[in-house]
């Protein structure tokens, strides 16, 4: 599966807490981490997608190991079938539903 990276302008708790705040999925883990002067954050949310039938899951990690936060959202489980995971496009809409959320935090520098 492809995956979306992006960098915003926002600290990696700031950006924790936005997507905490919004109502576009359900949490199901989250691990916050720091390293140093450095955090990580890995969130795990599902979603129900009535056009597959199925929940999708999505793994957000949240970095700034080198000074921006970097954002990479990675969608799994929309495939119906044991050989097939073909979704209908829910795990790419699971994944954009990220970088639409962070868009006026997006870092300008990275265009």
């Amino acid at each position: 599966m492809k995956n979306t990276q992006f960098s915003v302008e926002l600290s990696v708790l700031e950006a924790v807490r936005l997507l905490k705040d919004s109502s576009f999925a359900d949490l199901v883990d989250q691990d916050i981490r720091e390293v140093g002067s450095n955090h990580l954050a890995i969130l795990i949310f599902e979603k129900y997608f009535i056009r597959v039938h199925n929940r999708v899951s999505l793994v957000v990690i949240i970095d700034d190991f080198d000074g921006n936060s970097n954002i990479k959202a990675i969608a799994s489980g929309g495939g119906r079938g044991v050989y097939s995971d073909f979704d209908w496009g829910a795990s790419n809409s699971f994944e954009f539903s990220v970088e639409k959320l962070f868009k006026e935090y997006l870092d300008k520098n990275e265009e």
